[in-house]
């Protein structure tokens, strides 16, 4: 479970390389990943509040991939 909390979240990482190489987030939706967002720190505060590893992590790495993303888009759309 750890390593799978791990490597889910960096499957984004083709995406965020894409929007920074180009300099486009076009087609991208930033009302879609500030949802994933908030959503992500629902999920880590709950992972936080119990005390799950595996929660943790993943919540947290998907917070730092979605935050690149709407980086991307604010600064290229």
């Amino acid at each position: 479970m750890l390593i799978s909390s791990i490597v889910y979240p960096l499957t984004t990482l083709p995406q965020i390389y894409v929007i920074f190489q180009n300099q486009s987030a076009t087609n991208l939706s930033l009302f879609t990943y500030t949802s994933y967002l908030f959503f992500t720190v629902i999920f880590l505060s709950y992972g936080i509040s119990e005390k799950l590893k595996p929660i943790i992590i993943l919540q947290s790495l998907w917070f730092v991939m979605f935050s690149c993303v709407v980086a991307g888009i604010l600064l290229y759309s």
